[in-house]
């Protein structure tokens, strides 16, 4: 009996021993260990009985026995770490070992797992671990230097790359505790690492989610949301990584429309990979709803990552990024190698941070903004973007800088716009090449620019070189910039035809302009001058004295006649517009009139006009009157200055006078001639009312100078009748 006593109290002994061994030390009080060992004198067993086995055995259960030591759990198996999972009274677990589960975890509560350095591995291809509505997971490392070998060219479903944990001849290495080989959830096959379904919570604060894959939503982390029941789940990594995962979207992590995702400091996505979108992380949206998921960057790198549609990341809800670093990320088809770092689908804002490594001017990290009039990327603080921008939707430069080169980009979705948040005093700095063939309003260009013939430059301070390849130039500050190209300059007649364009060289000092040849005419009406927008006021174009340093567009003013022609064969009407009045004061003024000269007309022949042709040319040719031409085409002519290639006329022929036709006047010999000074604004109109004559005299002293009465030129000598 005294040998069976001491047996007993040996193993209660060592089994004090071995609990202080294994547990956090904490007092006898809490721990339940006795202070007085037992007075009975019945033992365990009888003598025959009493083997080490049975020992052991009666240790093992009083082990087990023992009170959670202040709520913190270390588990070896599956079996143990489900159970801890499970109760409630134990708030942190820790892994003594590395552990292989073959279904999945499931957290419905408040719990810390700490991964202590480990390997949790998953062996049946579903979800490591599934946060549950209440459930709220950290996951956290308390021994961060210990090292697993893992195999980086393995491929998930999709072709993607994926990481192995391979402990023999693996050629990558990873520090700390890590969960690997997730493959996602029945369902849907989201969520290879950890599955957050609607109301869960994760944060993550060390360790490594490592060769994790999804067939659908996020390798590493999926975030779920439920639109029947507007719930939605978050994740929080404030450390640890998400390492080699891979899926169709979202390779590192997936985030469902109203579910958030903020990346800290000391965190890191890399060598992820999605077959579609976002290789490092994916944000998605409700289709046509204001639901929309989030991603706040706060730190933390993304490298290494790769995926159809932007290789870091893909957003098509709120990408907000206020530090941290994309790098090293690609496109991996060529057609879209322009969103490596991002493809912006949506909100996009950058106020710190960097995009491509500086070091590196072959990263492909580059930025792709969309084609919708919802996409915007604001740039502004301290953001900088050191690889290639694409820009077809709403670029804010409010700040920041970009170095790569700028493509200013329109399809045939959209077309961009470089503008500004409305109230933004600062200005993006651009320091590399830009490309327009959208519009530019704002911004600080210290390099090249070429502006497209689609391109429009409204705005901005231009300090390089800049091309205009006849877009169309507005507005600007080009006071230390290099023009070079040529400037549009668009005259519309609006008189029913075709505007008229005109190039003139783009120069700081301007370029002289003269107008159109021939001068556009309108059916009952003098043109009066052309006219531009003068910020908001109609003005004149002065031809001798103005220039033009932007494009624009001059516009025909019209003056309606006051003896309109009236369409018929009465050659009398017809004249009537070669002829001033006679009165300025309602009477009538004797002076002498013009004699006639008449041409005899027997017969008629015809004429096929030509681009080019005027009435008063073919007369010329012809040696005859427009008058007489008038007459002859009575039923075809109605505005002897407008007509048209291919008509066929009737030119009449030496003989008889034409009946009805009023021939071409000449100055009477009683009458004498001076010189007056063609000046801007003239028409024959105002000269002959000026020296109380008529336009045909006029005319008739000009001859081998006038080839069209409705045009004549400032700084001509003409001859006009004087009494």
């Amino acid at each position: 009996m005294k040998k069976q006593k001491i047996r007993f109290y040996a193993a209660l002994l060592c089994s004090s021993m071995v609990f202080s061994l294994v547990s956090t030390p904490v007092s006898a009080a809490e721990t339940g260990h006795l202070t007085n060992p037992p007075t009975s004198t019945e033992g365990p067993g009888s003598p025959e009985s009493a083997s080490g086995n049975e020992a052991a055995a009666a240790l093992n259960g009083l082990y087990t026995a023992l009170p959670i030591a202040n709520g913190v759990k270390e588990v070896a198996t599956a079996e143990e770490l489900a159970a801890a999972l499970a109760d409630s009274s134990i708030s942190r677990i820790t892994l003594k070992g590395d552990v292989e589960i073959s279904s999945t975890l499931t957290v419905n509560r408040t719990v810390t797992l700490d991964l202590n350095g480990n390997v949790l591995k998953m062996t049946g291809g579903f979800s490591v671990i599934k946060v549950e509505s209440g459930g709220n997971l950290t996951i956290a490392d308390s021994t961060p230097n210990k090292e697993h070998k893992f195999n980086p060219n393995y491929t998930d479903m999709w072709g993607c790359g994926l990481w192995k944990l391979d402990k023999d001849t693996g050629t990558e290495i990873v520090s700390g505790g890590v969960i690997t080989g997730g493959g996602g959830n029945f369902a849907h096959s989201d969520g290879g690492g950890v599955l957050v379904n609607v109301g869960g919570k994760l944060t993550m604060t060390g360790g490594s989610i490592v060769g994790c894959s999804a067939g659908g939503l996020g390798g590493g982390v999926h975030l779920a949301y439920d639109s029947s029941i507007g719930k939605s789940s978050t994740f929080t990594m404030t450390g640890g990584s998400i390492i080699g995962c891979a899926a169709k979207n979202g390779g590192g992590v997936s985030v469902s429309p109203g579910c958030t995702f903020t990346m800290g400091s000391g965190s890191e996505i890399r060598n992820c990979n999605a077959q579609s979108g976002g290789g490092g992380v994916d944000i998605s949206a409700l289709w046509n709803s204001n639901i929309i998921g989030y991603f706040i960057m706060n730190g933390g790198t993304i490298r290494t990552c790769t995926g159809l549609y932007g290789g870091g990341v893909y957003n098509s809800g709120s990408f907000i990024m206020l530090s941290g670093t994309i790098k090293d990320s690609i496109s991996t088809a060529p057609q879209y190698a322009s969103s490596g770092g991002v493809w912006n689908d949506n909100q996009f804002t950058m106020t710190g941070g960097t995009i491509g490594d500086p070091g590196n001017p072959n990263d492909a990290s580059s930025v792709y903004n969309t084609s919708t009039q919802r996409v915007t990327l604001t740039i502004s603080d301290n953001a900088k973007i050191y690889t290639d921008v694409t820009n077809v939707g709403i670029l804010n430069a409010d700040g920041g800088k970009i170095t790569g080169t700028m493509t200013n980009d329109t399809n045939e979705y959209g077309s961009g716009t470089i503008t500004g948040s409305e109230g933004a005093a600062g200005s993006t700095e651009f320091h590399g090449k830009v490309t327009n063939t959208g519009t530019i309003r704002k911004g600080t260009f210290k390099n090249e620019v070429i502006n497209e013939s689609s391109g429009t430059i409204n705005g901005g301070t231009f300090t390089g070189a800049i091309t205009n390849n006849d877009g169309t130039v507005l507005d600007g500050d080009f006071s230390g910039a290099t023009l070079n190209g040529m400037l549009v300059i668009t005259f519309d007649p609006d008189n029913g035809d075709q505007s008229i364009t005109k190039k003139v060289n783009w120069s700081k000092d301007g370029a002289a302009l003269t107008a159109p040849y021939p001068v556009p005419t309108k059916e009952g009406h003098s043109l009066e001058g052309w006219y531009y927008d003068n910020n908001g006021t109609e003005t004149k174009w002065n031809f001798d004295t103005d220039t033009v340093k932007c494009t624009m567009t001059l516009k025909a003013k019209w003056t309606k006649n006051t003896t309109p022609i009236i369409p018929g064969n009465n050659t009398n009407n017809i004249v009537e517009q070669y002829k001033t009045d006679d009165s300025s004061s309602g009477e009538q003024t004797d002076r002498e009139v013009p004699s006639p000269v008449v041409k005899n007309t027997t017969s008629y022949m015809t004429y096929t006009v030509q681009a080019g042709d005027t009435l008063w040319a073919i007369a010329r040719k012809y040696n005859c009157s427009v008058t007489e031409i008038v007459a002859a085409n009575s039923d075809r002519i109605k505005n002897p200055n407008r007509i048209h290639a291919g008509w066929q006329l009737k030119i009449p022929k030496s003989g008889a006078p034409v009946s009805g036709s009023t021939p071409d006047a000449v100055l009477p010999e009683n009458k004498k001639s001076g010189i007056y000074i063609v000046r801007q604004g003239d028409t024959l109109w105002k000269i002959a009312r000026k020296y109380n004559c008529s336009v045909a005299e006029i005319i008739s002293l000009n001859r081998e100078l006038i080839r069209n009465p409705a045009l004549i030129y400032s700084g001509w000598e003409l001859k006009v009748p004087q009494n």
